[in-house]
C-alpha cells in the first residue's frame, strides 16, 4: 500500500486543536471538514470542551483510538513535538502538522524542525508539514477538505501539489471562476518528511487524477523525482512552476559547463528531462491545466488557424512557432475548396483569414474542410466580435456537430465580452478550451505538443536506471586538472572518436608524427594547468612544413613557463588539422543534488560568445540526446547550410550518451569539456580535437 493511501483517504481522523471559535484555525479546519460532508468519523481533540459543532470531543491524545488513520495538529509550535511523540506512542503514524514556527522562522525554529525529524525517524512516521495548509481530496468516496481553505474546490481530475499553502488557498479561490476542477490539493509546507515525490507516487495510480500541477520552491530529492515523473508522464501530464529564477553568484568554474550551468538553467533542464512542462507564470499553468483537462495531445505539431481577423492570428502564430509548433500551408485541394465560397479578399493559406464578414456558416464550412486536411494536427479557432449579428455562441452552436466528428484537438479564442452571447459554457461542453487571448491559446497548444514529445521520448527507448548518488564518499579529496593524455585515455575507453594525435615534449618525435600526415598541423600546449590556451598564444594552427612546426614548438616552449608551475616542462599536443564545420561542444558537471549535468551546443570560441547550449542529465538515451541537438538555436546549421554538408546527428547523439556513461562510471570526474568536436565531411565522422577535465584526487 502506498504510504499516503490512508493519509489522503482516511476513514477516521482526529483534529487536535479543534475550536468552537469559527475565526480560529481549529474552527476553520473543523468547519471545512464538515462543510464537504466527509463520510468518515471525525474526532475533535480539545481539553476544555465536551462537544464542538455537534461532535463529541476527546480531551486528550491518550483517549484516541489506536486505529486512527490521520491526526491533524493545529497547536502552537511549543506543543507540537510533545504531541507528535504522544501520537507515535499510541501507534498513530499519519500526522498532518499545520502549525508554523519551524525552519521557516530560522533560529530556534530550525532546532525544532531537526527535533521533529528525529521523532519521525525514531517512530517511522508519515508527516506532512509543518507550516502547511493541509490537503483536499474531492474523490466522491472521500470528500475531505482537511485544510483551512474557506472554499471547497470544484471536484474534477486535476491534482495540485504546492509547497506554499497560502498560494494554494488563493489559487483554489481563483479556480472557482474558471473551468479548473481538482481531484487532490496538497500543501507540502516545510517538507520535513513527505514531499512532492511521495504525492506523485500516490497520484501515479490515482484513477481520479488525470493531470498534475506542481508549485515548488526547492527540489530536494532530485533523482527520486526524476524516476517517478518519467513513469507518470506515460499516463498523465505534469505541469510545474519552480519559483526562484534569479541569478546568484556562482563559484569560479574551471569548465564552460560549470560556468554556463546557472541554477535556473539546471532546474529548467532537469524538469524537461523529467518530462515536466515548466510554465513561467501561474496564469500559464492554470491555462495549460484547463486545456489538458479536456484535450488529448495532437498527433503532430501542425496547427491550422481559422480566424475572422488577421492581427490575433499573427500573434498566435508567433507564439506557436516559439513553442516548436508549425503553421503550415494547407494542401492545394483544401485551398481550392476554400476559394469556392470564401470572399476573394480572404486568405486560404494558413492562417485562414475569412475576414470580418465571416458568418457562422463560413466558420462551419471552413472548419469541416480544414479538419480533413492531412497537413493539420490541431485547429485554433479565433473569434473577434463581428460587426454583423454573429455571436461566438451562435458560431459554436453551428460548429458543434463538426467538432464532435473531428478527430483533432480544437482550441478557441473569443476576443469579446464573456456574456450570454459568448456561449462560453458551450465551448467547454464540447471539450473546446476557450481563452481570451491568442497567445494564451497558442501556449496551451505548445504545452500539449511538448507532452506528446515527452511521452514519445520515454516510450521509444528503454527505461534508464538512474543512480541515486555518484559522488565520492570522501570529503578530503582535492580538485585538480587532469593531464591531456589522461583525458584522452578516458575518452578512448568509451570509444569516443579522437583526431589522430601525439603528446610529447620531444621535438624529433613531433616532427616524425607530422611526416606521417599529409595535412596542415596543429600544435598546442597539453599541460592540464593551462586552460584558455588560445588566449595565451599557446595554440599554433595551419603549420605547413617542418620549419613552421619547429618555430611553433619553440614559441610554445618559450611562452609557456609563466603559465606553468615552477619546474614543470611544457608538453605539446600535435595533430593533423581537421577541416570541418561546425565545431561542437559536449560537457559534463557533477552536482550534489541533481547528479551528472550534460551540456551540448555550438563549440569552439562560440561557447562563451553565443552560449548556444542545452543541458540534460545522465544517464541519457539516444532519443533524449537527439532532442538536445534539436533544441539548440543553431540546430539548422547541423542539417546542412549553404555549402556545408549535413552532420550525421546520430553519431553526435551517441557521443553525448557515452559522455553520460563515462561520468556515471567514474565518480572521481567532477567536470569535463570536450571542445571542440569537429565534423569532418571528408571522413563523414566527428573528431574530438581537445578536451579538459577536473577530478577529485
Amino acid at each position: 500500500m502506498n504510504r499516503l493511501q490512508k493519509f489522503l483517504c482516511p476513514r477516521k481522523i482526529a483534529l487536535i486543536g479543534a475550536s468552537r471559535k469559527k475565526e480560529a484555525l481549529g474552527g476553520m479546519f473543523l468547519n471545512a471538514v464538515q462543510r464537504m460532508n466527509y463520510p468518515g468519523e471525525i474526532i475533535p481533540v480539545n481539553p476544555k470542551a465536551t462537544e464542538i459543532n455537534g461532535l463529541a470531543c476527546t480531551n486528550s491524545i491518550t483517549e484516541l483510538p489506536s486505529d486512527l488513520d490521520l491526526a491533524v495538529i493545529m497547536l502552537p509550535y511549543r506543543l507540537v513535538l510533545s504531541t507528535v511523540e504522544e501520537l507515535a506512542e499510541r501507534g498513530i503514524e499519519n500526522i498532518l502538522i499545520v502549525s508554523a514556527g519551524f525552519k521557516e522562522v530560522g533560529g530556534d525554529g530550525i532546532v525544532r524542525e531537526n527535533q521533529l525529524k528525529a521523532l519521525i525517524e525514531k517512530y517511522n512516521l508519515n508527516v506532512v508539514g509543518p507550516n502547511c495548509m493541509g490537503f483536499v481530496n474531492t474523490d466522491p468516496a472521500v470528500r475531505l477538505n482537511a485544510s483551512f481553505s474557506p472554499l471547497d474546490p470544484k471536484p474534477g481530475h486535476v491534482a495540485f501539489i504546492s509547497q506554499s499553502g497560502a498560494l494554494g488557498v488563493s489559487l483554489m479561490e481563483l479556480s472557482m471562476e474558471t473551468q479548473l476542477e481538482f481531484s487532490i490539493f496538497g500543501s507540502t509546507g516545510n517538507k520535513v518528511d513527505i514531499d512532492e515525490v511521495d504525492f506523485l507516487e500516490f497520484l501515479l495510480d490515482d484513477k481520479n487524477t488525470h493531470s498534475v500541477m506542481l508549485y515548488h520552491e526547492s527540489l530536494n530529492r532530485a533523482q527520486e523525482l526524476r524516476r517517478v515523473c518519467q513513469r507518470m508522464i506515460l499516463k498523465k501530464p505534469i505541469i510545474a512552476i519552480k519559483a526562484g529564477r534569479g541569478k546568484k553568484a556562482q563559484e569560479a568554474a574551471s569548465s564552460h559547463t560549470g560556468a554556463l550551468a546557472s541554477p535556473d538553467v539546471v532546474v529548467d533542464a532537469f524538469l524537461r528531462q523529467c518530462g515536466v512542462i515548466r510554465c513561467e507564470t501561474l496564469e500559464d499553468m492554470f491555462d495549460l491545466a484547463r486545456g489538458m483537462a479536456v484535450l488529448k495531445p495532437p498527433k503532430g505539431n501542425r496547427v491550422a488557424i481559422i480566424t475572422n481577423a488577421g492581427g490575433p492570428a499573427i500573434l498566435a502564430t508567433d507564439v506557436l512557432e516559439e513553442r516548436g509548433m508549425e503553421v503550415p500551408n494547407l494542401s492545394a485541394r483544401t485551398q481550392q475548396k476554400l476559394r469556392e465560397f470564401l470572399h476573394q479578399e480572404a486568405s486560404v493559406l494558413n492562417p485562414i483569414d475569412m475576414i470580418a464578414s465571416a458568418t457562422h456558416e463560413t466558420y462551419r464550412q471552413t472548419f469541416e474542410i480544414v479538419a480533413q486536411d492531412k497537413n493539420v494536427d490541431a485547429i485554433l479557432l479565433i473569434m473577434v466580435k463581428s460587426p454583423f449579428d454573429i455571436t461566438p455562441g451562435y458560431i459554436i452552436e453551428t460548429l458543434a456537430d463538426a467538432i464532435k466528428q473531428a478527430k483533432k484537438p480544437v482550441i478557441a479564442v473569443v476576443l469579446a465580452q464573456y456574456d450570454k452571447e459568448a456561449g462560453i459554457s458551450k465551448f467547454w461542453e464540447l471539450n473546446v478550451p476557450v481563452f481570451r487571448y491568442p497567445e494564451s491559446a497558442a501556449r496551451v497548444l505548445g504545452g500539449l505538443n511538448e507532452y506528446r514529445l515527452n511521452r514519445q521520448t520515454f516510450r521509444e527507448e528503454p527505461h534508464l536506471e538512474i543512480p541515486i548518488s555518484t559522488l565520492p564518499a570522501s570529503e578530503t579529496l582535492q580538485r585538480k586538472q587532469v593531464a591531456l593524455q589522461q583525458v584522452f585515455d578516458y575518452l578512448e575507453e568509451y570509444n569516443i572518436p579522437l583526431a589522430p594525435y601525439l603528446i610529447s615534449d620531444n621535438l624529433d618525435d613531433i616532427i616524425s608524427f607530422t611526416q606521417m600526415h599529409d595535412a596542415a598541423i596543429v600544435l598546442k600546449i597539453a599541460n592540464g594547468d593551462v586552460i584558455h590556451k588560445s588566449d595565451l598564444s599557446l595554440v599554433k594552427i595551419n603549420l605547413k612544413d617542418e620549419a613552421d612546426v619547429r618555430k611553433a614548438f619553440d614559441d610554445i616552449v618559450q611562452t609557456s613557463p609563466e603559465f606553468l608551475p615552477e619546474g614543470i616542462k611544457p608538453i605539446i599536443l600535435v595533430q593533423p588539422m581537421i577541416e570541418g564545420f561546425p565545431e561542437l561542444v559536449i560537457g559534463a558537471k557533477r552536482d550534489e543534488n541533481f547528479g551528472v549535468i550534460l551540456m551540448f551546443g555550438l563549440g569552439g570560441v562560440f561557447v562563451e560568445a553565443l552560449q548556444d547550449v542545452i543541458f540534460r542529465f545522465a544517464p541519457i538515451n539516444r532519443h533524449m540526446a537527439m532532442r538536445m541537438i534539436d533544441e539548440i538555436k543553431s540546430h539548422r546549421l547541423l542539417k546542412g547550410f549553404r555549402h556545408h554538408s549535413p552532420v550525421d546527428l546520430d553519431q553526435i547523439a551517441i557521443i553525448i550518451t557515452k559522455v553520460g556513461q563515462l561520468m556515471i562510471h567514474h565518480p572521481e570526474i567532477q567536470e569535463m569539456d570536450i571542445n571542440p568536436i569537429i565534423w569532418s565531411p571528408q571522413d563523414n565522422h566527428p573528431f574530438v580535437v581537445d578536451a579538459r577535465m577536473t577530478i577529485l584526487d
